[in-house]
């Protein structure tokens, strides 16, 4: 995945302020994620991985259900906290994260 090398020359953070505030806003959530994944290895995986890998994709969704609970929780007891972040391409407009 590209997405993490992202830059518009002036965010060195940029990839992780847009999928905070993709987050933020559910636009892309790590549910959609974990729904996608389990669509794709329920669909391709006994057929085209190992045993291992098998065991491996098959608790990917789960674990990952597991870390946004707990990235929820942590929003819930920072909601006191009004952090923005500016974006380039929307001509700096601040963005909440």
């Amino acid at each position: 995945m590209l997405a993490p090398f992202l830059y518009d020359g002036q965010d060195d953070s940029l990839f992780k302020h847009y999928s905070a505030v993709a987050q933020h806003l559910g636009v892309y959530t790590a549910k959609d994620y974990a729904d996608i994944l389990e669509f794709l290895v329920g669909r391709y995986g006994e057929e085209k991985m190992s045993r291992g890998m098998q065991d491996f994709m098959y608790g990917l969704p789960l674990r990952i259900r597991k870390l946004e609970e707990r990235a929820l929780e942590r929003t819930k007891s920072h909601s006191s906290i009004d952090a923005t972040v500016p974006f380039n391409w929307v001509f700096g407009r601040e963005i909440g994260v």
